[in-house]
């Protein structure tokens, strides 16, 4: 018995845990999809001088089309942007800020002048579409324009190179306009090789494509040349092999300048020599050559205005370079950004024109004593940089960020606008603690629940087992409140004849609910059904009492 009611007690518990558990599941949950899209370009031709059509769609087969926001690249070199639809930008950028009216597809046409002749592309750098929801749209798929621009008439047909070299490594064989197929050895810690092509004709335009991540074994890189007059071309092979031991060998020794000492260093795993002296041609602009110590011994070093001194040095295969040499004796690489020089004509901006959010309006001092309307961002102490209105060399009026300590400027490019205004986000919070908070109650009052369906179960299943396994123990009961007066009336009704012969009982008869009963002095009286009920009452109370 025990044993059964300790199966019940645990059956009981994991039920109700169960069920609490059940409760507090969410009964379904929400899938929310997002559409796809792709962005496709149209490849146009054109002359020099003439206009091109360049057409932008971004299509979706499962949604609508919302809001596109694209950031275009483009070669100003060979191009220059005149108008789109939706669309702002110059000097090597477009961007395109449309909306459509909730169609699959967002169409935009570009228009560019061609300026020289030769191959470029259009292509996306940055992009953000929404659909008619205002739903992120993921773009599966992302294209390019690729533009040809063919020369006037007359122009010349040259496709020849006048200089062909790379780095790291020497071409094999010593280059000739003529020969277009060369060869490139370098180690396996080479990742890319520069190529530094020169057209024969200033007119025509180069191209190199590959040298980039670069395989162990056979790698192609082609360099194509484009004449004047947008037609011919020619083509210049370079096959760099890259092997643990170079077939051919490096530059001879001595090659320009380059004079070894015997010190060796090893840069992020690689092993070079410190070049104790070099050709002076090979110092960058903006240094000085200049002897310097290094571990105890004299090395030639390119030297800077700031201290910044560079030492030369070459790896096995015999390439070389410039290392920055720190404070405390490391190397670094040298590498340097080219930035084009362009010039800005500052203007006044008339009413049509409106000022970048969070910019105030100040006075700037340009170029000594010139003082010009600017607008520098609202709560910044420091100004480190302003905005300025003006005109490019290709007629292009926007604004432009000017830094104030290094005196360079560049195109100014709003961020994206946010989805939502101040007053939405306020709405979504609000919305989203409410939420929270029902959820809240909601639990509250599922625990409850859950607490009193316990209790009751518990009290059913006692309930049960009294029933079950009570029986018994009413008998036993009864039992005990009857054997007493029976046994006592049994050995009295036994002495009753001995009684009857030495004593006169006296005798009563009465009449009780229909039953007759007969008192006597000498034998008890027998309990009546009332009082016997009432007895064993009072003994169950005290019984149950002792089991609680």
């Amino acid at each position: 018995m025990r044993r059964i009611s300790y199966i019940i007690r645990n059956f009981t518990v994991c039920t109700a845990a169960a069920f609490m558990l059940a409760l507090t599941v969410p009964a379904w949950a929400l899938q929310a999809w997002a559409a796809s899209a792709t962005i496709a370009f149209s490849d146009p031709d054109a002359q020099v001088g003439e206009n091109v059509t360049v057409n932008v769609k971004v299509s979706s087969k499962d949604g609508q089309i919302g809001t596109t926001n694209l950031m275009l690249s483009y070669d100003p070199n060979v191009l220059e942007f005149v108008s789109g639809d939706s669309a702002s930008g110059g000097a090597g950028s477009v961007r395109i800020n449309g909306a459509s009216a909730g169609t699959d597809t967002a169409a935009f046409k570009l228009t560019f002048r061609a300026l020289s002749p030769g191959s470029t592309s259009i292509t996306v750098g940055d992009y953000e579409v929404y659909d008619a929801s205002s739903q992120p749209v993921d773009i599966s798929k992302v294209g390019s324009s690729a533009v040809r621009v063919q020369g006037a008439a007359g122009q010349s047909s040259d496709t020849a190179l006048k200089s062909l070299e790379v780095s790291p490594g020497v071409i094999i064989p010593e280059f000739s306009p003529d020969i277009t197929s060369y060869t490139v050895n370098v180690a396996l810690d080479v990742e890319k090789i520069a190529v530094s092509a020169q057209a024969a004709d200033g007119g025509a335009s180069v191209r190199v494509s590959g040298g980039d991540n670069l395989a162990e074994g056979e790698n192609q890189v082609v360099c194509t040349v484009t004449a004047p007059d947008g037609v011919s071309t020619r083509e210049y092979q370079i096959t760099v092999n890259k092997t643990a031991v170079p077939e051919a060998a490096a530059p001879a020794p001595g090659a320009d300048g380059v004079v070894l000492s015997t010190q060796l260093v090893n840069v992020d795993g690689t092993d070079y020599g410190i070049a104790q002296s070099f050709n002076t041609r090979l110092i960058p602009d903006g240094f000085r050559e200049q002897a310097t110590d290094y571990n105890g011994s004299g090395v030639m070093a390119a030297v800077s205005d700031s201290g910044m001194q560079l030492l030369y040095l070459v790896k096995a295969d015999g390439t070389g370079q410039f290392f920055v040499l720190e404070d405390d004796g490391t190397f670094s690489p040298f590498i340097t950004i080219q930035v084009a020089q362009k010039s800005i004509v500052v203007l006044t901006p008339d009413s049509s024109v409106e000022i970048p959010e969070h910019f105030n309006e100040t006075i700037i001092q340009l170029n000594g004593s010139y003082r010009v309307t600017g607008w520098v961002p609202s709560g910044d102490p420091d100004q480190k940089y302003c905005l300025v209105y003006g005109m490019n060399s290709s007629g292009v009026r926007d604004f432009y960020c000017y830094d104030l300590a290094e005196k360079t400027i560049q195109r100014y490019f709003p961020a994206p606008p946010s989805k939502y205004d101040d007053a939405q986000v306020d709405a979504i919070i609000d919305s989203y603690n409410a939420l929270q908070d029902a959820y809240n109650q909601r639990f509250l009052y599922i625990a409850g629940l859950a607490v009193l369906s316990a209790i009751l179960l518990i009290i059913l299943l006692n309930v049960l087992l009294r029933k079950l396994f009570g029986g018994g123990k009413q008998r036993d009961r009864d039992d005990y409140y009857d054997s007493e007066p029976r046994e006592r009336n049994v050995r009295k009704q036994a002495d009753a004849p001995v009684r009857r012969q030495t004593e006169s009982p006296v005798r009563r008869q009465t009449e009780t609910g229909g039953r007759r009963m007969t008192e006597s002095p000498d034998i008890p009286v027998r309990q009546t059904p009332a009082e016997r009920a009432a007895r064993r009452k009072q003994r169950e109370d005290d019984l149950d009492i002792i089991d609680l």
